[in-house]
Parts: structure tokens; sequence; C-alpha cells
């Protein structure tokens, strides 16, 4: 009914015009609407009426076109649209990485979060490099006022090796894996495939493309000064057999998202609850992240900064218990590729792999020609 509404006040309103026209006509051609009282309770009327009529034309008009209205904001604004859980899941996108990158990690953590008056941070920064099969991850963590322990991830075709040195001491060999096929803790498959900054919330985003994933409508909630949409998931139950094999975010029973308006392709906050059970005691850990400082890598939104609270001891009102910045800034610059291989670090080589002359095969050449102009040298007075 709706849509025909416009339509039959603008007939209306074509009548009244009309008849408004010809009184109009009448005054016009000298006709005296004092010698006739009748006349003027007509013109009145219907000037009364034609106010009405345009009134009534305006109401109609807008509640005709105000769904339409509603519509089209909702197909501009992606925060307004109705969503299934696989379709919030396509929506949020989180870039691929490229075969080559670099960037850098800061990650601050309070140390001693049980007290709320106590904002100490302890700062790691770590830098990771890739380009085609050469993978580094440098992590440097300061251990004292003067002292600062880095570990170095490298790996290449031929193996991975972990490294190890204290400030600017040598390197020493922590671990080292042959072939392709690494360990967890020297091939770091997540550090080299995706990006960090949602965290455990990226596992999320993956879940809400499985089966059986119901997305709930929430009021609206203020968030840093805006009124953001919240989007509830309930994940299907995971069997207790199954969860043995799997950590807690695998398996959480629901998340909240929260999206803006200014902000498309990702969520500005996700809150989920951790439950678990450890030496035969059940936890409940409640962990909310929230993103910021949106910046565009690919053509896609990522956040430059990443809070996580652990609300179980502080709340979101208080200081996040860890603070995440990332740095892009030399995404497509390249590094060399001897910086993947242990004579680089002063280090030989494992047996059967050959990355030029080491440092040690240099002092025993240099020792070598060092030796033959002494020989000659003394030939030549004797």
């Amino acid at each position: 009914m709706l849509l025909h509404r416009p339509f039959e006040a603008h007939e209306t309103r074509s009548d009244c015009d009309t008849l408004y026209k010809i009184t109009c006509m009448r005054l016009s051609d000298g006709v005296s609407t004092q010698d006739d009282p009748q006349d003027v309770v007509i013109i009145k009327s219907l000037r009364g009426l034609l106010l009405l009529s345009a009134i009534c034309s305006a109401v109609s008009i807008f509640l005709g076109f105000a769904p339409a209205c509603e519509a089209a904001d909702q197909q501009s604004n992606p925060t307004q649209q109705q969503w299934t859980s696989a379709e919030l899941k396509n929506w949020w996108r989180i870039p691929s990485l490229p075969a080559k990158f670099q960037y850098s990690l800061t990650l601050s953590t309070r140390v001693n979060p049980e007290n709320p008056g106590d904002v100490q941070f302890a700062s790691t920064i770590s830098h990771v490099k890739k380009a085609a099969s050469d993978h580094i991850m440098e992590n440097p963590f300061p251990t004292g006022p003067k002292t600062t322990l880095t570990n170095l991830l490298i790996r290449n075709s031929h193996y991975g090796a972990l490294l190890s040195r204290v400030n600017n001491d040598r390197w020493v060999l922590k671990k080292l894996g042959l072939g392709s096929n690494l360990p967890p803790d020297l091939s770091r498959e997540h550090d080299f495939n995706e990006l960090p900054h949602f965290g455990q919330a990226a596992i999320l985003r993956d879940r809400l493309g499985e089966p059986g994933v119901l997305l709930k409508e929430l009021p609206r909630e203020t968030w840093r000064g805006e009124e953001v949409r919240v989007l509830e998931a309930t994940f299907p139950d995971v069997p207790e057999e199954r969860k043995k094999a799997l950590q807690p975010i695998n398996y959480t029973p629901k998340a909240k998202f929260y999206l803006s308006s200014k902000v498309d392709g990702a969520p500005v906050r996700v809150d989920f609850d951790l439950n678990f059970s450890s030496n035969g005691k059940s936890y409940h850990r409640p962990i909310a992240h929230a993103y910021s400082e949106w910046s565009e890598l690919d053509g896609l939104n990522i956040p430059l900064k990443a809070e996580i609270w652990q609300l179980w001891i502080s709340p979101l009102d208080g200081p996040p218990m860890q603070t995440l910045t990332f740095d892009h800034s030399k995404w497509d610059a390249p590094f060399p590729e001897e910086q993947t291989y242990l004579t680089y670090y002063r280090l030989p080589e494992p047996e059967g792999v050959s990355k030029g002359l080491g440092w040690w095969w240099l002092l025993i050449a240099g020792g070598l020609a060092c030796f033959a102009v002494w020989v000659i040298a003394v030939r030549r007075h004797t």
C-alpha cells in the first residue's frame, strides 16, 4: 500500500491545483469576491484543502520511499546488512601474504597486571622478512637493564636454524633442522603465512564458515565514542574427546563482533570466552581484542594497533594486558639472501651445504697467502 500512496496523493493534489487555478482565474478576470460571500468561502476552503493535500502528499512520499532509502543505505554501508555467518566471514578480509615482504611487530606486555596502579610494560620487537623460501625472524628481548637476549630464526631451501646471543656477543647455534620438513619451532609457518594483527580472533573468523554457526543481532553499543553494531556468533558444540587435541579458541562457544561504519572489511573489536580444563580444574577466561589506527595494505584495511584485555584481570576501561603495533613501512624492501645462511653469522654450514666461502675459509686462505709470501721472501734472501 505504501507504494501507491504517493500516486494517490499526487492525484488529489492535481485536482486541488486545478480548482485553485480556476478560482485564481476568476479573481484575475475581475470577479469580485466581496460581492459574493459564497465565493470567498469556496476559495478559502480550496486553499485549505490544497495545503492539507500537500502535507499529506509529503508524508505519503516519505512513507513510500523510506524503506527504499533504508535499503539503499544498507547496501552502501556494510554494517547495516543482515548477514549470515558465512557472509560475515567473507566481509572480514585478511590480506594473504605475498611471496616477499618485511614487517616489524612490537609487543608490549604489562609487567604486573594484577596491580591496577602498575602500568609498567615490557616490550619486545619482531623483525620478519621473507623472500620466496628464505625466511628471517629476529626477536630481541630485554632481560635486564643492560642485557638483551636476541633469538634469530633463519630458514632457507636447505635447512632451518635457531640462533641466540646476548647483546652483541657471538651467535650461538641452538637448533638445526635439515630439509623442508622442519619442526614447528623452526618452521613457524603461521608467522610467514598470515599477518599477526588479529591473533586468536583470526581463528574465530575462519570458524564463521563452519556449518551450524548461528549469527544474532544484539543491541548497538558505544565503543570509543561511536555507536557500533554488535553481532554474536554461536558455534556448534565440540565433543569432549576432540577438545584434547585443540586449542581453547577452537571450541569457544560464542564470540561477539563489533562493526564500525568507519571501517570496512574488519571488526574494530572482538570479544570471546576461553573455557577449558587443566589439572582437574575448569577455567573461564573472557578476552577482548580491539583494533585501531587503520592503514591500507594491498587494498585491504589492516590495524596498525591491536590491544588485548584479559577481562578476568583488568576491565576494558583499564590498560590492556598486551598492545601490538605493526610497521609495514619496509613491506617491499629486499634483503640479501645471505642473511638466511649460517655463514653470514660466522657459523659453519651443515655438511653438504655450500654457500660461498665461509669466514674460516677466508682466514685459512689469508694465512696460506701470507705463508707463501714469507717463503718467497726467504728464498730471495738466501
